[in-house]
């Protein structure tokens, strides 16, 4: 009776190893097929032209001859994207805001409501010099956004976008000309939801950041003017995974119409602030009138110079 039980036993083993082979070459197999199929191309598989977002195809938005694998583990690395990599010239919002409240003393701007340069002039009882380091215009253009109820369409539909300025540099070209650096950080959900996007909202990384590279000047009304510019996702414009990202929110929020709201932003903040230029001044800090110029002369590495307005002057 034992014996026999002994080799019932022994058969059961072996059906059971025989099962846990069969597994183990079943899961082999699939593993097997999904790294062959990971690093293959959509258009190796043959679908390079299947739609997949907003009736587009892989073709379509530039990803159909890169790998799945490489469109995945790009896509993964996008939602961890370093800000530091990204930002050159950030800002500290506490040591920011004193700097801001000090430049406004006196002026008819009064509490931390920055929501008002979105719409108003900042009035002094005379016209002063002032200097903005481009980061303090960073930090005010941010607190409008994220602050502001009462804001122009352009601005509101950045705060509709939950945009938050993390750069603004101005810096010197080799022709001695000045470009302005923007970046700016939006949340991908909160313009992708606007769009109805769908799927879109599942793969995109939750936040991206815009940077705008753009000629600036200054006109011979001290009016600030951003030229046309380039701008990129995450500041990498070359990568053709970044371009696929590219496209794929362009598709529902075009990058160029973003970028274009940011600049005239830029803009209407800083004419709000003054004109830009420069002058000579008294120890009071107020600007002799006689030696006023107005225009490009305001704009200087890392700063802009603005004189500012007065109600004596009609502005």
């Amino acid at each position: 009776m034992s014996r026999r039980r002994n080799r019932d036993s022994g058969g059961g083993c072996r059906c059971c190893m025989s099962c846990l082979v069969a597994i183990i070459i079943v899961i082999v197999l699939l593993v097997t097929a999904v790294v062959v199929v990971l690093n293959m191309t959509p258009n190796k598989l043959g679908f390079g032209d299947t739609k997949i977002i907003n009736n587009k195809s892989f073709n379509e938005y530039g990803l159909g001859d890169i790998k799945f694998i490489d469109i995945i583990k790009e896509f993964w690395n996008m939602r961890d994207v370093n800000e530091e990599d990204v930002v050159t010239n950030g800002y500290s919002e506490e040591e920011e805001s004193t700097v801001a409240q000090t430049a406004l003393d006196n002026s008819s701007f009064t509490g931390d409501d920055y929501s008002t340069l979105a719409t108003t002039d900042v009035v002094y009882d005379k016209q002063y010099v002032i200097e903005y380091n481009d980061t303090t215009i960073a930090y005010i253009f941010n607190k409008i956004i994220s602050d502001g109820v009462e804001l122009n369409d352009n601005l509101s539909d950045l705060k509709k976008s939950q945009i938050e300025v993390r750069e603004i540099t101005i810096y010197t070209n080799s022709d001695n000309t000045y470009n302005i650096r923007v970046v700016v950080k939006f949340n991908t959900a909160a313009i992708l939801s606007q769009a109805d996007a769908g799927p879109a909202l599942n793969i995109l990384p939750e936040n991206v950041y815009l940077v705008y590279n753009a000629p600036v000047t200054a006109n011979a009304e001290g009016a600030l003017e951003i030229g046309e510019g380039v701008f990129t996702v995450n500041g990498d414009e070359t990568t053709p995974i970044f371009t696929g990202l590219f496209n794929i929110i362009n598709e529902f929020y075009p990058m160029e119409e973003l970028a274009n709201k940011v600049a005239d932003g830029v803009e209407t903040v800083v004419g709000h602030l003054g004109k830009i230029g420069t002058a000579e001044k008294n120890a009071n800090n107020e600007a002799v009138e006689s030696t006023i110029v107005l225009g490009s002369s305001g704009i200087s590495e890392h700063k802009i110079t603005v004189i500012t307005h007065t109600e004596s002057a009609g502005e």
